[in-house]
């Protein structure tokens, strides 16, 4: 898939150079073949991979190039909506093809160390800005938007609406909390691919 036109013009504006590669199936020869080319024309220093298609095609990609690859790995969760098998070729990527992995915080590094082998990992965390203190004027008013009562006990979880995330669990669950106790709220910030599906299970 292509990027986000809108994305595309903001990383041209800033210099980046974009190419595409587009092809019909993962392991597609012909597509590997183009990429390595490529690879080996750019001569770039090391090459950075994401996510599983990424993964698989960075890491064969780059080492039928000649060109260290370190890939990444970003959640803890293994997602549902890869197969078993395309798993299984991104472990072996990762532990053969690669220099290292990167893995977003302590957590993912730990919950992916038994794939890797003896393959580098190294645990790189989220850099986030320091937010200013909310007034408990401007605090109230957010609260009310979210539920009429602020004094009701709010929860709040952030992040892609995707099933890795399992959040229809946390909607399961929490529909237990919120029989016990109907002064607790529960606030789900994202969007997503199953963002339809969740507001229903949620209703």
């Amino acid at each position: 898939t292509g990027v986000d036109p809108q994305v595309s013009a903001d990383l041209k504006a800033c210099g980046v150079t974009i190419s595409f590669f587009p092809a019909k199936s993962l392991l597609n020869l012909t597509r590997l073949w183009k990429i390595s080319q490529y690879l080996r024309k750019a001569k770039p220093d090391t090459i950075q991979s994401h996510l599983t298609y990424g993964n698989v095609v960075g890491g064969l990609a780059g080492f039928g190039a000649g060109i260290p690859v370190v890939a990444t790995l970003h959640s803890a969760g293994r997602d549902r909506c890869y197969s078993r098998s395309r798993e299984k070729l991104e472990s072996w990527v990762l532990q053969y093809m690669d220099r290292g992995v990167i893995a977003v915080g302590a957590n993912t590094a730990k919950t992916h160390k038994s794939r890797l082998g003896k393959q580098k990992i190294w645990a790189v965390f989220n850099a986030v800005y320091e937010t200013e203190e909310l007034m408990p004027a401007e605090r109230s008013v957010i609260r009310q938007e979210i539920t009429a009562d602020e004094q009701k006990m709010l929860l709040i979880s952030v992040g892609r609406f995707s099933r890795v995330k399992a959040y229809d669990d946390l909607i399961r669950a929490f529909a237990i909390v919120h029989q016990a106790d109907k002064e607790t709220v529960l606030a789900l910030v994202g969007d997503g691919v199953m963002r339809q599906e969740w507001e229903q299970l949620a209703e």
